[in-house]
């Protein structure tokens, strides 16, 4: 008997706990345990605050119902025991970082209309749009708000009457915030009004998060979307998929913590199908205006942008805006390889796309086989005024860096290549427009290590390369700069888009890039078609037209 009870005592611990799922309702008049989705005794959570945190446990919100607070992650998951945080029910479930300042709160106002209180945080918002940052306490200049230091007081000047007459709000930190934590899963949600979305906290030397999947989720009227930390680690893992992010100062951010001062790598990424829409722009009553008029500390204003990356793909997503399309910074001492931005359309005012690790002492370490493909990138009249910036390390690794089959577009300059830039096979692109020049390159000579080659270009003719501060070269005088300057490569002529108005840059039958290109490596075009052998120039094969059955 004493050995049948001892049997099923072990049998009892060898089996695992079950995953629970724990519901979150704010509608409910009480809160529950969590454990039915109606409301009463065993009903939903009716605050975030209150959910027990374990590894393999689901966390859903009422889909359709708003929680005025941040969700603080309690716990890590595992390897097949993965935190989840969603919705349930019809619709996502929304998250809204707003706090109502009541308007006895303000005290004023003074001589210029403005009226203070202690200071508490970083935003204000008047009648739900994030108010312009003055230069000074009075808020002179058509500017409402004012802070400097946490310990200052907070200035409010009313873009019209009192405080009475607006519902002022300040923002909370976060929507979700991981901290360390790994192996967590979140969709299903808006996030409103916060500082941060969704953001990591790797304040420790060692930590970083890891495993962390964010899919299905809405980002709209916040500083940054998501922001995820390393320091003095590698973190591993990181999804970004299928989201929406509307006017946002910075919509995703993998950084190296403490603004490039520790060491460590994003490595194995994938930040795909996203849709950034009013990129670094607010919301305003009459119109949208830059965020830079709402924080002026010096932010990098990017849709998608990286420090120190690896093995990682970055895919399939489509940015608008005042921004810096994708970025890929390397800090000092750090390194970036292995990366492919593939199939992204890309509408910036600032550079659609950038590489650029850090050359200035100290330099980042080393920066290769990074890949551009079958990107159609439009704009960059702004910063270094080009389509794609360009620039490896002073000492580069002997492993060239590709920009391949792409559509470019430029207010001003093709492609920008900083004055260390070496390694870069530039191939099978066209280059189409632009104020200025197809190709600047801002070292003393020709560099030893770039090769350009069936490249389609389309601008000035008499001007359309640059190579420093000398005067623009002509398309014959640019082929004698050096070896394989587009040696393979068509004149310059109109490539014969089927709508560029329209922004169709697809090829006509007439187009000179088709099946013009050299066979590197690719197999399927922006819209995935299959490449010709040869394939063709840009973004889009050229594919006939199906006659009717």
């Amino acid at each position: 008997m004493q050995q049948v009870l001892l049997l099923t005592v072990m049998i009892f611990w060898a089996v695992p706990a079950w995953a629970a799922t724990y519901y979150v309702d704010p509608t409910c008049r009480t809160g529950g345990d969590g454990t039915t989705t109606t409301c009463g005794a065993h009903g939903p959570f009716k605050a975030w605050a209150d959910v027990p945190w374990g590894a393999g446990n689901t966390y859903s919100q009422k889909g359709g119902t708003t929680a005025f607070e941040q969700i603080t992650v309690g716990a890590s998951g595992k390897p097949g025991k993965v935190i989840t945080i969603t919705s349930y029910g019809t619709g996502s479930a929304n998250l809204n970082g707003s706090i109502t300042i009541p308007p006895g709160s303000w005290k004023g106002p003074d001589t210029n209309g403005v009226y203070s209180m202690a200071g508490f945080g970083y935003n204000i918002l008047e009648d739900g749009v994030f108010l312009k940052w003055a230069s000074g306490p009075g808020c002179q200049n058509g500017n409402f708000h004012y802070k400097w230091g946490s310990a200052s007081p907070e200035y409010y000047k009313p873009t019209s009457g009192t405080p009475a007459g607006h519902t002022v709000e300040k923002v909370r930190t976060a929507g979700i915030q991981l901290g360390t934590h790994s192996h967590i899963a979140i969709s299903g949600f808006t996030f409103t009004k916060y500082r941060y979305g969704i953001t990591g906290n790797a304040t420790k030397k060692g930590t970083t998060n890891n495993y962390i999947t964010i899919t299905d989720n809405s980002f709209t009227n916040l500083q940054f979307g998501v922001w995820i930390n390393f320091n003095n680690a590698t973190s591993q893992g990181i999804s970004v998929r299928n989201n929406k992010f509307d006017y946002l100062f910075s919509s995703i951010e993998l950084q190296n913590q403490g603004d490039c001062k520790s060491n460590g790598i994003h490595n194995l990424v994938e930040i795909s199908h996203n849709t950034i829409t009013h990129c670094s722009q607010v919301s305003g009553v009459n119109g949208a205006y830059d965020w830079s008029q709402v924080d002026t500390a010096g932010w990098d204003k990017e849709g998608i942008g990286f420090q120190d990356l690896s093995n990682s793909n970055v895919h399939h997503n489509s940015i608008s805006g005042v921004c810096r399309g994708i970025v890929l910074f390397t800090c000092a001492n750090d390194e970036s390889f292995n990366n492919n931005f593939f199939r992204n359309y890309i509408k910036t005012d600032k550079e659609p796309l950038m590489f650029q690790p850090r050359f200035a002492e100290p330099p980042a370490r080393s920066f290769y086989n990074n890949n551009a493909y079958h990107n159609i990138l439009i704009g960059g009249k702004a910063g270094f005024a080009a389509a794609i910036y360009a620039a490896n390390v002073p000492n580069p690794v002997a492993t060239y860096n590709n920009i391949y089959n792409n559509t470019l577009i430029p207010a001003t300059n093709g492609i920008f290549f900083d004055k260390v830039a070496d390694y870069y096979n530039i191939k099978n692109n066209i280059i189409a427009g632009g104020a200025n020049y197809q190709i600047v390159q801002m070292g003393e000579a020709a560099p030893q290590h770039i090769t350009f080659d069936h490249n389609l270009y389309v601008g000035k003719s008499w001007t359309t390369f640059k190579q420093n501060n000398k005067k623009g070269f002509s398309w014959l005088q640019w082929k004698s700069l050096g070896t394989n300057y587009d040696d393979h490569s068509p004149g310059p002529a109109n490539p014969h888009f089927k709508n560029a108005a329209g922004g169709d840059f697809s090829l006509t039958s007439s187009s000179p890039a088709r099946w013009a290109g050299c066979n590197v490596g690719l197999t399927i075009d922006y819209d995935g078609k299959p490449l010709h052998d040869p394939p063709s120039i840009g973004a889009y094969e050229y594919a006939p037209a199906q006659s009717a059955p």
